[in-house]
């Protein structure tokens, strides 16, 4: 019996959305999925914890799966602060809330003149590209500067963020240049 195989239709999108950054001059990264609640939401200001923990881990500090794409990548910004800017990058990869895989994509610049303006650009470049339907709202998040951020609605259910990272936050990962980003649950959106 032969059979001829192919790819899925949701990843030959998570591939065309990686094409499309790499177009526009982003780097793509590949962060690790096991981190810290440190990370994850102390140094971030978040206090909603819906993650799923790791008990007895041989790595010390060590303790969760990731939530969030952003703060794996502020740690690679830090990692990498000594080269040029601008940096853009952006990561197509997994995260685990409430015990679901999500599938996000992460999209960061960081750049002395990086603000809402430049990140929203390209937000709705890849959106336009990809013909999806998303709106934002404003709204605070605890990790983005009041006013400069906004959520990211698929079917008016909140599916991402958008904004400048605070300078509270940028401080916490030993950044010293602003850094815009949004982060979107395309897993829904995908599989249409």
């Amino acid at each position: 019996i032969s059979s001829n195989g192919e790819f899925l239709s949701k990843n030959l999108k998570k591939e065309k959305i990686s094409e499309n950054l790499v177009g526009m001059g982003f780097i793509e990264l590949y962060t690790y999925m096991l981190t810290s609640t440190e990370i994850q939401y102390n140094k971030m200001k978040i206090n909603e914890k819906n993650n799923v923990r790791i008990l007895d881990s041989a790595e010390e500090g060590i303790n969760t799966v990731r939530t969030l794409i952003l703060p794996e990548q502020l740690i690679a910004l830090n990692i990498n602060r000594k080269c040029g800017y601008p940096q853009k990058v952006f990561e197509n990869g997994f995260v685990i809330k409430n015990d679901e895989n999500e599938e996000h994509i992460c999209v960061s610049i960081t750049d002395p003149k990086s603000n809402y303006t430049k990140i929203k650009e390209i937000f709705d470049m890849l959106v336009k590209i990809n013909g999806w339907d998303l709106k934002l709202k404003e709204k605070e998040h605890s990790f983005l500067i009041k006013g400069r951020s906004a959520s990211i609605l698929y079917k008016n259910k909140e599916v991402g963020f958008i904004g400048e990272v605070h300078p509270e936050i940028l401080d916490n990962f030993g950044l010293l240049v602003p850094v815009s980003c949004f982060e979107i649950n395309i897993k829904e959106i995908i599989e249409e």
